[in-house]
């Protein structure tokens, strides 16, 4: 939507195309809560590369938010409880040079396809989740991260590495 301005929210019940990095498909069935925020900032991308680690730490402040549980952060995009993934995130430029921030949260999804039922799940196996009550949370947080993007990096990368579980761990970097 080319007219859409700055902290505009798309919000789904549902995906037919989710999608998350390097093209892989994201699977977002009915009980979930996906949203999409455009942000057009000033600063050059190559100076916001600390946005999705920061999304991470927003999203993860809000689910505690609304329902009391910490997850942990797995290296960069998603968050995970007792190593399943809850929240998958998604950063990247459109054709205009803004962001669009997408954000995908299993809250009450039971129909996962058959080859994420090992590594997925719902934060309602876990706790109690009111949809209402995460978005507004999590809408709160997204606008914190809008304003604390620049001046308060250091302190949410801080965070952020404390709550990864990949830190530390040997990962194998894939390009292309």
């Amino acid at each position: 939507m080319p007219e859409a301005e700055h902290g505009t929210v798309l919000l789904a019940k549902r995906q037919t195309a989710g999608r998350g990095r390097l093209g892989r498909s994201f699977a977002s069935p009915e009980g979930g809560l996906y949203l999409s925020l455009l942000l057009c900032r000033k600063e050059p991308p190559q100076q916001l590369l600390h946005l999705t680690p920061m999304v991470a730490v927003a999203v993860r402040r809000a689910i505690f938010d609304a329902c009391g549980l910490w997850t942990d952060i797995k290296w960069i995009n998603d968050l995970q409880v007792q190593g399943k993934k809850v929240c998958g995130i998604l950063t990247e430029l459109d054709g205009m040079g803004r962001i669009i921030v997408g954000i995908g949260i299993n809250c009450h999804t039971t129909d996962f396809p058959a080859e994420l039922d090992e590594i997925a799940a719902s934060l309602h196996e876990f706790t109690s989740v009111d949809e209402e009550c995460l978005l507004q949370a999590l809408l709160c947080r997204l606008e914190e991260l809008d304003e604390a993007l620049c001046s308060q990096k250091e302190a949410w990368m801080a965070e952020y590495a404390a709550a990864c579980i990949t830190v530390g761990r040997e990962v194998e970097l894939v390009r292309g």
